[in-house]
């Protein structure tokens, strides 16, 4: 069977352990150990280093990479459009910007699990489109669960960003819908199996992501134990795919998988310190905006929030099937 990373273990590494990590230190370390110590240096590391600092790691195959930055104007264009709207919705005071922030991040944060097992259909020589409709189902479900459960004040950017209606028949019932989709799953991988299809990594691409989310976001309490094994999962994940394609499709530079790695790990660190760093001193994240901020204010979240932004988007276009890397970053590990 083909791995992304070579083998299995370097896939479990890379996929599914930092989400473990995560559970074990919301769940377990910071029970035991005295939080209001650990908390913030779990959050410098988890959410400032791994959280911000990935935002940056598309540099390099975007703005820093002289063939692929003149092969797209999006990478010219983008960034002034979204830096305009940002300014414009926040000079404007209208609200849910915070929200909208969430959500987008959550969905970036789904997007990633479906190129995994899409990836994982390419090395299998498969196409199965029900497949990612279960792992949109197995996620999602748990996020609108979410919703509906009752004494949560959980929140990222705000107290407010995220919109919570307490309700326990319509929690009850996308539980009961996620289960149904999980047993649906499960006979649809069964029948696979019988047919002779072994695709483990497959099936765990979607099994983790959809137990993860059922966990975090079905019996978390505390911002760390929903936010920790997510961002773990999407950071490191993000971390050991991109210097996988940094050293596939930018060989002269990036000489091997060790050397992408070192450098995607220095970048996410600079940058991500630096706006953990502004966000405590120079930006005041909150819903004051709609009564009026000045415009200095809206310019400092503005540059804050378009790096996040165009990270979402040229997401969606350097991982795609059609781009014109993909036969190099997809290609079958020696």
């Amino acid at each position: 069977m083909t791995w992304i990373f070579g083998n299995a273990r370097r896939d479990f590494l890379f996929l599914i352990a930092p989400g473990l990590l995560g559970i074990l230190l919301s769940h377990w370390t910071l029970s035991h150990l005295n939080a209001d110590f650990w908390l913030p240096i779990f959050g410098l590391i988890i959410l400032g280093m791994i959280d911000s600092g990935h935002v940056y790691m598309t540099i390099w195959r975007t703005w820093l990479h002289p063939e692929e930055r003149r092969s797209n104007t999006l990478y010219w264009v983008a960034p002034l459009a979204i830096f305009i709207v940002l300014i414009a919705w926040l000079q404007l005071g209208l609200p849910f910007l915070w929200t909208f922030t969430v959500y987008a991040t959550i969905f970036h944060h789904i997007r990633q699990y479906y190129g995994i097992q899409r990836w994982y259909q390419r090395l299998n020589q498969q196409d199965l489109t029900a497949s990612g409709y279960f792992l949109y189902l197995l996620t999602f479900l748990p996020v609108i669960a979410f919703h509906f459960r009752e004494g949560m004040h959980a929140h990222y950017y705000t107290d407010h960003d995220i919109v919570f209606y307490p309700n326990p028949f319509l929690r009850n019932l996308f539980i009961a819908l996620d289960v149904v989709c999980f047993i649906a799953w499960a006979i649809f991988e069964l029948r696979r199996w019988r047919q002779g299809f072994r695709e483990w990594n497959r099936i765990g691409s979607i099994f983790f992501p959809a137990a993860m989310y059922a966990l975090v976001f079905l019996k978390g309490e505390t911002a760390a134990e929903i936010l920790f094994p997510l961002v773990l999962t999407h950071g490191i994940g993000y971390l050991g795919m991109m210097s996988l394609s940094l050293q596939r499709s930018r060989r002269q530079i990036f000489t091997n998988f060790m050397k992408a790695m070192f450098v995607l790990i220095v970048t996410a660190i600079a940058f991500g310190v630096f706006e953990f760093y502004a966000e405590l001193e120079w930006i005041d994240i909150d819903q004051n905006y709609i009564h009026g901020i000045s415009l200095l204010e809206t310019i400092l979240i503005g540059f804050y929030l378009t790096p996040l932004f165009c990270h979402y988007l040229f997401d969606a276009v350097i991982w795609k099937g059609n781009h014109r890397e993909a036969s190099l970053v997809y290609s079958l590990p020696p």
